[in-house]
């Protein structure tokens, strides 16, 4: 299942405003790009597999929903006010979900997300 909507990034101009002001924190198979705003109502991810990570959408969708799941049951130790984007490269086809859980908490514990 993904996240819920209101913990979903969904329009262009939320993820252009990450893109172009965020902060970044990279692994080996995939980086984080964060944007802290005072203004913002509540904290909103967003989750990027490209093409060139698969060309079958299955694949892609199935990467998808395991960072979904790996972000769900810390979403109330998340920081408000945060709106961040995961960006994967092909590198993370050959993982396992435990490998995947296990960077995407820590490259959101480094960059100081979750607590």
């Amino acid at each position: 299942m993904a996240l819920p909507k209101q913990y979903r990034l969904t329009r262009q101009k939320e993820f252009e405003k990450v893109y172009d002001s965020g902060k970044t924190v990279r692994n080996s198979f995939l980086f984080i790009k964060f944007f802290k705003d005072s203004s913002l109502e509540s904290s909103k991810f967003g989750i990027v597999v490209s093409t060139k990570v698969s060309k079958k959408a299955t694949v892609r969708n199935k990467i998808r929903r395991q960072i979904s799941e790996a972000i769900k049951p810390h979403l109330n130790r998340v920081a408000k006010n945060v709106n961040v984007i995961i960006v994967t490269n092909y590198k993370i086809v050959d993982k396992e979900f435990t490998e995947i859980e296990k960077v995407v908490l820590n490259l959101l514990k480094k960059s100081r997300i979750i607590s």
